[in-house]
Formats: C-alpha cells, sequence, structure tokens
C-alpha cells in the first residue's frame, strides 16, 4: 500500500504528495455557462457504495449554487478540447470536450473516445446516457436516467 497517511485517500495507494490528493488533476476550463452566473466546471465523486469515481459538471459557485450535470458511469474523462471551442447548435457558452468511454457497456459501434464534441447535443453521449440530453439539476434526487425518465415524464403530465 501507499505512503505515510494513506488512510485519507479513497485509492489507498497514494500519498499527500500524489496530483490527485492535491487535486492539481482537475481542470478549471468551464465547460458551460450556469444559471446563477458561474460556470460548470468538471468534477468527480468517489463512491464508497460503488467503489467507482462518478464525473459530473458541477458549479463553481458551490455550496451557493448547488445546480449539477451528472455524467453516466460509462464515460471515464472529460476535457476540454484543445481547440477552445463552443457547440455552435447549443443555446449558451457550452464548451466543446473530449471524452473517454469505457469499454464495458459501450455500444461496438461507438469509438472509446470522442474528439471536439458538446455533451448536451452529441447523439452518441444522449445515446450512452439511455437515450436523454444531459440536463442540469439543482439536486442529484432530480437526476433521471434510462426509462426511468420517460415514466416521470408521464407522471408529470
Amino acid at each position: 500500500f501507499g505512503g505515510e497517511g494513506t488512510a485519507n485517500f479513497p485509492c489507498f495507494r497514494c500519498s499527500a504528495e500524489c496530483p490527485l490528493a492535491k487535486k492539481t488533476n482537475q481542470d478549471d476550463t468551464p465547460i458551460s455557462s450556469c444559471a446563477c452566473g458561474g460556470s460548470l466546471l468538471v468534477r468527480s465523486n468517489f463512491s464508497s457504495s460503488t467503489n467507482s469515481t462518478c464525473l459530473k459538471l458541477s458549479c463553481k459557485n458551490y455550496p451557493t449554487c448547488r445546480n449539477v450535470v451528472w455524467i453516466p458511469n460509462i464515460i471515464s474523462s472529460i476535457k476540454p478540447s484543445q481547440n477552445e471551442a463552443f457547440c455552435e447548435a447549443c443555446e449558451g457558452s457550452k464548451r466543446l470536450v473530449d471524452i473517454k468511454i469505457k469499454r464495458q457497456g459501450r455500444p461496438d459501434y461507438i469509438p472509446s473516445m470522442l474528439e471536439c464534441i458538446c455533451l448536451f447535443c452529441e447523439p452518441s453521449v444522449v445515446e450512452l446516457n439511455g437515450g436523454n440530453p444531459l440536463v442540469v439539476s439543482a439536486t442529484r434526487k432530480e437526476v433521471v436516467r434510462g426509462a426511468n425518465a420517460q415514466n416521470a415524464a408521464g407522471r408529470a403530465d
């Protein structure tokens, strides 16, 4: 196992000098604007119940603003595209990104890496999210994925 003080780190293999422990691996490049006037940044959460890390876009103004976009677990990384372009089809400033997709559960016709795409309107991302586009929600309870989204929409009418 890792060095001194590893009990505070989810992977139990690193030390306080690890870039992950220092959170220096997080890119503070805004991916989208937020309704509060802030910006949505890529963040990760470690879940001890599933022993995995999930990605999200959360507002820079947290905890004042709790807006969040939960990313499907099949997406393993999100980085802003190097060309610094924005989606022309979406409203607002949505930066194009490069994503890596996990092999397990990925349809063969979707490549393992998608470059220079919009998370909010790219058809492959919509498909990976159970046919639903990614949406901003205020809390985790409001997030509905996959077939449950259609059921929830039917109940709301």
